[in-house]
């Protein structure tokens, strides 16, 4: 967790100071671009989907070109291209691409592979006409107090040394007896072992959620800072813990704000708690017909006597049917707000963003610096062929994945027995049961409906007592 609190107070601060700059130069304050720019556009661009029908199509976003104008013309200058697996053996294949002499040259590739409980995310640069490795992350995952529940158990970053790949760092997750993530606990490599360095504690006080951060110091734990979550529950907390913040952030996207929940930051000065940040939002709706029409998220930050004066604010202007369409970011730097960036979103007609442009303030008022634009693939759910042994089972097709609020999940069993079918958060905690008895031979169908759930990743889980297949889904509303 502790991660993303500090993600969540220095991507307005950053973005804020970097004034005006592009965000290729804001990325550089922040994280690298190796997997930022992937994430964050596949991430955003069904982040609106408001379908207006079921639709039997299913959408996966193919490209995303990113374009600078010249001489009233766009030139192309980057690329990612994604492409997915069908045995699930590689949930995606990503390839940037640089514009160079009127051709595209390769600049990186990322790839997720799953290896038994792990998920390896890996990221590779090309050069001298080869890919070489540079960074992985590694999530690992067990059960919980049943075979039933699914949790995150670690995740490790490592770096390629040129032969091997090393350790950095790690997170290490701890949950409550009901399943809930109840502390993070961060360590470093040195060389031989892991040495702790912070930790981040999380509970519930009154209608509020409270992170308390501790560091590592002289073989104890020290307070160093609390996070305060405003009128949030435990669920919507690990949704926002799930999302990946920092990859809006590497164009200059101001929808990161949108995501980031109300929350007051204090350090522990002196024996006490002193509070040196806070956030909200305030939001607007249309008198005649109760639509939400814009959104105001305010950051504010606390001066030399700790008194709270606000920073900057974006400002998201929604149409009659709930998607954003013009962002915007102000500094107040002491003399008035002052208009710094904006953002146009549009949508094709199937309300999934189209194109994405971008405008800053160098000096002299707003100039367009670049475009997005969004390609996906239409594609038919594609059922396997079912070779199996004696007493085994299969999840033939999930669809539609993504979905919205309901998909169908297809399964094979090639012989009579005991099945379970249960949906879990990403948290292991178990949302539903969708089957729990005695599945004949052949191949059987489940209506999963998410109405009351939140946006997320969820995984499907099929057991017969011996065996485990899961799956992951991905709600979007």
């Amino acid at each position: 967790m502790k991660k993303h609190i500090k993600l969540f107070t220095s991507t307005a601060t950053a973005i804020a100071i970097a004034i005006g700059l592009p965000g290729s130069i804001i990325a550089q304050q922040t994280q690298p671009q190796s997997n930022q720019f992937l994430s964050a556009y596949k991430s955003l661009a069904t982040k609106y989907q408001k379908a207006k029908s079921q639709s039997q199509d299913q959408f996966n976003l193919k490209q995303v070109l990113k374009q600078v104008p010249s001489n009233e013309e766009w030139l192309n200058a980057e690329k990612i291209e994604l492409s997915y697996s069908q045995n699930g053996d590689y949930s995606e294949y990503s390839f940037s691409f640089e514009f160079d002499s009127n051709s595209w040259e390769p600049n990186w590739d990322n790839v997720v592979q799953f290896d038994g409980n792990n998920a390896v995310k890996t990221y590779r640069t090309y050069q001298d006409d080869e890919y070489s490795n540079e960074t992985r992350s590694i999530t690992s995952y067990t059960t919980g107090n049943t075979p039933n529940e699914i949790r995150i158990e670690s995740i490790t970053e490592q770096y390629w040394d040129g032969m091997n790949w090393a350790n950095d760092t790690k997170d290490e997750f701890q949950y409550t007896l009901s399943g809930v993530v109840s502390a993070v606990v961060s360590s470093v490599w040195n060389g031989e072992s892991w040495d702790l360095t912070d930790k981040s504690e999380i509970a519930a006080v009154g209608e509020d959620i409270q992170e308390i951060q501790y560091e590592f110091y002289e073989g104890k734990w020290e307070f160093t800072g609390r996070v305060i979550y405003k009128n949030l529950t435990r669920q919507e907390l690990d949704e926002q813990f799930n999302k990946p913040f920092e990859v809006y952030a590497h164009y200059g996207l101001n929808t990161l704000v949108r995501e980031l929940p109300n929350m007051e930051i204090q350090e522990f000065i002196d024996g006490g708690w002193v509070t040196v940040s806070n956030q909200y939002i305030e939001k607007q709706f249309d008198a005649e017909s109760g639509k939400l029409v814009s959104e105001t998220f305010t950051y504010e930050i606390a001066d030399d006597e700790g008194t709270l004066a606000p920073f900057s604010r974006y400002i998201y202007e929604v149409d009659t049917d709930g998607r954003v369409t013009t962002t915007s970011m102000d500094i107040n730097q002491g003399i008035g707000w002052q208009h710094i960036s904006e953002e146009t979103i549009t949508y094709n007609a199937s309300n999934l963003i189209e194109t994405i442009t971008q405008q800053y303030n160098l000096g002299w008022g707003l100039m367009t610096v670049g475009r997005l634009t969004f390609s996906y693939d239409v594609s038919t759910p594609i059922e396997k062929e079912i070779e199996q042994p004696a007493n085994q089972f299969e999840i033939s097709s999930i669809y539609p994945n993504p979905f919205n609020p309901s998909t169908t999940i297809k399964y094979s069993v090639n012989q009579t027995g005991k099945i379970n079918v249960q949906v879990f958060d990403i948290l292991g905690r178990s949302v539903a049961t969708l089957f729990d008895g005695v599945a004949s031979e052949g191949i059987h169908q489940l209506k999963f409906d998410a109405v009351s759930l939140s946006s997320g990743t969820y995984i499907v889980r099929i057991s017969n007592g011996s065996s485990v297949q899961t799956q992951k889904l991905s709600l979007i509303k």
